[in-house]
């Protein structure tokens, strides 16, 4: 049987699709609903929004549908186009033909198409939506179109692992960090861990009144001069030198010009408490991360949706339909793997909320627990302190500005070490769709 690995299992899928949109809105909206996810592949479904336009709305859709497509391709994405699936009324189901022949002569050669019209009527509820078994046939049928699992078609094809330079990432907690001290009006910065020779440093500092000044240097130890004397900057540090593209930021430093005095690292914790439902009041667009194993990654759900899935219809009844949950669940997930991978999986989408449920395959091998009452572990598996240890570790990979990083202390346990769970959020975070840098394995953007 051959192995797969963790980055095969973690083809992730975003879903930005929003209710009540069609074709043309989400052409309209390309850049924040499919561009700022750098997938490699994005999957269009077309559903009622286009088709009960009928006759009236055909030219228009095609026009559209074509110019979404090609915007697509030539962001060098695969384009998928999912045709409608039936209805119960027959005047939309003569609809849904003229759509569906539609796609297939304007796209037909630019995009894979996936027909969902064998979808069976018995498998649609009386309000249009699709049974459990209905949800269950639309992903095999999407599943063998692509060529994945063990099924062989006509149409294989492998996605790609992102491209090397096109996200950064912090440097890892253990590694050297910036110091800095005010000379005068100098500032004199020591970046650790960068060979002169090979030094390829980039940094801004941002005064009190948010003027930033930038710069570059090509050697660990650098000078800025010229700095105005009482004033506080924070001092950010880039290292470009690795060979693979990616960017790596030192933590921010605090500095007051004032001679003599040191640079401090600017803490990433907060002490302050938030109220969950603050974050279902906000005015601007949120990111949910779930990450875990295949509980959250939805493996064998029947047709049933996962946790991620169920949240992310919450948060539309909610009405908050511009808010996007990312699930980077993996089959078998240990926190072990998950932070092998913390780059891919967490760090490079910037999210304001990361969900974290894991443990389940620390203590358990094919179902079952390898930890005894005493404490003992047996095939593999890891003692509760040694969880308790990895679990913290995860928690201070999270979100570099996360405001609820003191959980990463024993506020994760109760007073006789049951595990409480992990919420991470950052409420105060000004970044959302915007300057995302993300990946992960493989990924797709689904809207309709």
């Amino acid at each position: 049987m051959p192995c797969v690995s963790y980055i095969e299992r973690g083809r992730f899928v975003f879903n930005t699709a929003r209710r009540g949109s069609d074709v043309a809105s989400i052409l309209a909206d390309y850049d924040r609903q499919i561009d700022a996810y750098h997938t490699e592949a994005v999957a269009i479904s077309v559903g009622a929004e286009d088709y009960s336009k009928g006759q009236a709305g055909l030219d228009t859709f095609k026009e559209n549908l074509k110019k979404l497509v090609d915007k697509i391709n030539a962001s060098r994405k695969l384009a998928v186009v999912i045709t409608p699936y039936p209805s119960k009324d027959p005047v939309q189901n003569t609809n849904i033909a003229l759509y569906k022949a539609a796609i297939d002569a304007v796209v037909s050669e630019d995009a894979k198409i996936v027909d969902f019209s064998s979808i069976a009527v018995s498998n649609i509820n009386d309000d249009g939506t699709l049974t459990l078994e209905g949800h269950q046939a639309a992903a095999n049928l999407l599943k063998n179109a692509l060529g994945f699992g063990s099924t062989t078609t006509s149409y294989n094809f492998h996605l790609k692992n992102l491209a090397p330079g096109s996200y950064s990432t912090e440097k890892k907690e253990n590694a050297d960090q910036i110091t800095a001290k005010a000379n005068g009006t100098t500032l004199e910065v020591h970046a650790g861990g960068v060979s002169d020779s090979g030094a390829k440093l980039t940094y801004t500092l941002t005064d009190s009144n948010g003027q930033i000044f930038s710069g570059s240097a090509s050697a660990s130890d650098f000078t800025v001069s010229g700095l105005k004397a009482g004033e506080t900057y924070t001092l950010m540090v880039s290292d470009n030198s690795r060979s693979d593209g990616v960017t790596e930021t030192y933590k921010p430093v605090s500095v007051k010009i004032t001679d003599g005095s040191t640079g401090t690292l600017i803490s990433e914790t907060s002490d302050s408490e938030y109220d969950f439902s603050d974050l279902l009041k906000s005015e601007k667009a949120l990111t949910y991360l779930f990450m875990g194993d295949s509980i959250t990654h939805g493996v064998v759900t029947n047709g049933y949706d996962n946790v991620p899935q169920l949240f992310a219809k919450y948060l539309d009844e909610l009405g908050r339909k511009d808010d996007v949950v990312i699930n980077t669940g993996v089959s078998n997930a240990t926190i072990a793997t998950t932070l092998d991978q913390i780059e891919t999986r967490l760090k490079r989408y910037q999210p304001d909320v990361a969900v974290i449920m894991l443990g389940t395959n620390d203590c358990a091998k094919n179902g079952e627990n390898n930890v005894a009452a005493t404490g003992s572990t047996s095939n593999g598996a890891i003692s509760v302190t040694e969880f308790k240890n990895r679990y913290k570790t995860l928690k201070q990979c999270q979100y570099p500005h996360c405001s609820a990083c003191s959980m990463c202390n024993d506020q994760l346990w109760s007073a006789s070490g049951d595990f409480r769970g992990v919420l991470c959020f950052d409420p105060g975070s000004s970044k959302r769709n915007e300057n995302r840098n993300t990946g992960t394995g493989d990924r797709c953007c689904q809207s309709s």
